[in-house]
């Protein structure tokens, strides 16, 4: 496979689990958001650089939402797949979700959008991503989605 050949988002879909541990409490005994937020930044940086076959940078988040507390001692388990490529900007939808043995299913924590950019590590500058091949209906919404959520976001930054 070529740099520039199109990759399809389960090809580089990533999951990433951790327990969640006293030392990535705050004050009131749930997991810090700034905790969550690296594990999630962690599992789509991840899934980025599968897709593009190679580094990436984090550029931008966007649509970050805290669903639940997470306790101390859970599990947490954090899926992120490509949703939509721009020239050079790659789109992650990354959530997170909660699971204690107690419970009967997990419980939606964290959801949110990472945007990454390719790095051309000699010339250190961005490069052109990867073209997302899109196969289901589900990924062809996804992928009109991000295209909107971009145009919105450069819309913002224009103000």
């Amino acid at each position: 496979m070529t740099p520039f050949d199109a990759k399809s988002p389960s090809e580089s879909a990533t999951t990433l689990a951790q327990v969640m541990f006293p030392e990535h409490a705050n004050v009131f005994q749930t997991v810090h958001g700034g905790e969550l937020l690296k594990m999630m930044d962690t599992a789509a940086g991840v899934c980025a650089s599968r897709h593009q076959g190679g580094p990436v940078n984090t550029k931008a988040l966007g649509g970050i939402v805290f669903h639940a507390p997470v306790p101390i001692n859970c599990l947490c388990t954090c899926k992120a797949h490509i949703t939509y490529i721009a020239e050079k900007v790659i789109e992650v939808y990354t959530e997170l979700s909660v699971e204690n043995t107690s419970w009967e299913k997990p419980v939606l924590g964290v959801t949110g959008y990472f945007y990454y950019v390719g790095i051309d590590v000699t010339a250190q500058k961005a490069v052109a991503a990867r073209p997302l091949k899109v196969t289901t209906s589900e990924e062809a919404a996804a992928f009109e989605a991000g295209k909107h959520r971009l145009e919105q976001n450069l819309q913002l930054a224009k103000a």
